[in-house]
């Protein structure tokens, strides 16, 4: 039941590690376009002080930059919170692991106990049978003995006894 505990036990950590994994992918993933956001931002900067006549174009370039920053804003505290509440199931699992690892010491505890106390009793009874076989034996080696001798004396009678 241990190995079982332990397989199981494996087998969640690495299913959390990768969900974990996942995420950490994901928020890469989002650095990186807020990265390539940014250097869009600076470029159209770059163009807004190179060309004053392109100021309405770039004021809707600007508008749909900032649309996707906040966008890439919300995503990312999105996946924050996903951070968050998975870092709080991964505390709540930690704590049931605690738990059941507790729970699986004193049961192995209590076993223990109970085998050395069966133990203590079979060995206290194989002494009394012992004990009564021996009697026994003793008791069917006599009897063999005195049943001989009665045989015996029939037949000195059977001998004696005219026919």
């Amino acid at each position: 039941m241990d190995q079982e505990l332990k397989e199981y036990l494996n087998s969640q950590f690495a299913e959390t590690n990768r969900r974990l994994d996942e995420t950490n992918q994901q928020v890469a993933e989002n650095a990186r376009r807020l990265n390539e956001n940014t250097r869009r931002l600076d470029e159209m900067n770059r163009r807004l002080d190179e060309t004053n006549q392109q100021v309405g174009e770039n004021g809707r370039q600007l508008g749909e930059n900032n649309r996707l920053l906040d966008e890439t804003n919300q995503q990312v505290a999105d996946l924050r919170d996903d951070v968050h509440q998975t870092r709080i199931l991964v505390e709540k699992l930690d704590d049931k692991i605690d738990l059941v690892a507790e729970g699986v010491k004193n049961n192995t505890e209590v076993m223990h106990r109970l085998i050395e106390e069966n133990q203590h009793e079979l060995k206290e009874h194989k002494v009394v049978i012992e004990s009564a076989h021996r009697h026994l034996e003793q008791r069917v080696s006599k009897h063999d003995t005195e049943i001989r001798e009665l045989n015996r004396r029939v037949d000195v009678l059977g001998r004696m006894t005219p026919r």
